[in-house]
């Protein structure tokens, strides 16, 4: 009898329990959801000019780490155009008007004459690719090219040695490091460990007294 009249306690307190560990569920979710978004903060946005790519100044960005949020700047029929959708919001943008874009991923793109750079470096001298189709016979193959620009809001250029001697033509030192450590084009985007960036960025940095 006495078990009895103690049954509607102990389902209490077994409910009670249940609610307690639910609880301490939604706390631990909600504390990684917290940290998750204080481990990637909310980076993906429009740069709209070369001073706003400096200090890292966005428009349109993305609210929260939990946004819905895509950049669309390449849609077919519409190359000039770029699509940002935040949330419920759609924003299109002409590509003349913005500088370039961080995306979802954290990567850094730059837009020149309505087509789309992934910037590499930002350093004195700026690095980008680009995949781009080109003609092999009769067939067409994707293949990554390289550019340069001097600083954020210089002009893009194919990085070549002849280019990089041609834009900083007045580095005659440089001109003399190009020569002694790359023998082609295609050793200019060796990327050196011991000094975490791409070698040609060192050698033009120590021409120009930024080491």
């Amino acid at each position: 009898m006495a078990w009895l009249l103690l049954y509607p306690r102990l389902h209490q307190i077994s409910i009670m329990k249940h609610f307690i560990s639910y609880f301490l569920f939604l706390c631990i979710i909600l504390t990684g959801m917290i940290a998750r978004g204080q481990q990637y903060p909310a980076v993906a946005g429009i740069y709209l000019s070369a001073e706003d790519y400096r200090n890292g100044t966005l428009t349109y960005r993305q609210a929260d780490p939990l946004q819905k949020y895509k950049i669309r700047a390449d849609q077919p029929g519409k190359q000039s155009k770029v699509k940002v959708i935040r949330g419920d919001e759609t924003i299109n943008l002409d590509k003349s008007s913005l500088y370039g874009f961080r995306d979802g991923k954290n990567r850094l793109y730059r837009v020149f004459n309505k087509s789309n750079f992934r910037i590499l470096s930002s350093d004195s001298l700026m690095l980008y690719s680009r995949e781009e189709t080109v003609a092999n016979g009769k067939e067409r193959l994707r293949k990554t090219n390289y550019y340069f620009s001097d600083g954020p809001d210089g002009r893009l250029v194919k990085l070549t040695m002849d280019n990089l001697k041609q834009v900083y033509r007045q580095n005659r030192a440089f001109h003399d490091l190009l020569d002694m450590h790359f023998s082609s084009d295609r050793d200019l985007m060796r990327y050196d460990k011991l000094y975490s960036q791409y070698k040609v960025e060192y050698l033009l940095d120590k021409t120009i007294g930024n080491l």
